[in-house]
């Protein structure tokens, strides 16, 4: 569900865009490269669409058995491993995967979007730097709360 939203926050970006978009900048910079927004629009989707899918092809790699599947607390990795609890820990991976994939296809959108908005909108060079970094460090912080909760043996509540 995720991931259309983000194809339809390309979309919303698409039409406020001016006919040529950065198609590449020096490290905070301006841009020194120059595409249609056509081409911007072709690929922003296309990145979106493949991230989406490397994370979910990822995520089948992960659950088809459980004997790849580590944790460093080696208790929880015996627990979680056992015939009767991997079905659980099955539907929480992909879930977990889910919504990783649909959230970097938001992250990868809104960052596209500013980059390619950026010098119509004004916005300084280092807009989309900030985006980008604070997106990254967003989704980290989430994506390894989210893990320690999820493998977190019953009856033990979130360890610090």
């Amino acid at each position: 569900m995720l991931v259309p939203m983000a194809v339809a926050l390309e979309l919303a970006a698409f039409g406020a865009m001016p006919e040529q978009v950065p198609r590449h900048v020096r490290f905070a910079g301006p841009p020194d490269a120059w595409w249609s927004r056509d081409s911007w629009l072709g690929f922003s989707a296309g990145m979106t669409v493949f991230f989406a899918a490397m994370i979910l092809v990822g995520g089948v790699l992960l659950t088809i058995s459980p004997s790849g599947f580590r944790l460093r607390d080696k208790e929880a990795t015996r627990y979680w491993t056992r015939e009767e609890n991997w079905p659980l820990m099955r539907q929480r991976l992909w879930l977990l995967i889910a919504w990783l994939a649909g959230l970097f296809a938001i992250y990868l959108a809104l960052s596209l979007g500013v980059f390619a908005l950026a010098p119509s909108w004004g916005l300084p060079h280092w807009a989309n730097l900030a985006v980008m970094v604070g997106g990254l460090v967003a989704g980290a912080s989430w994506l390894f709360v989210s893990i320690r909760r999820l493998t977190t043996l019953p009856g033990r509540g979130a360890r610090r």
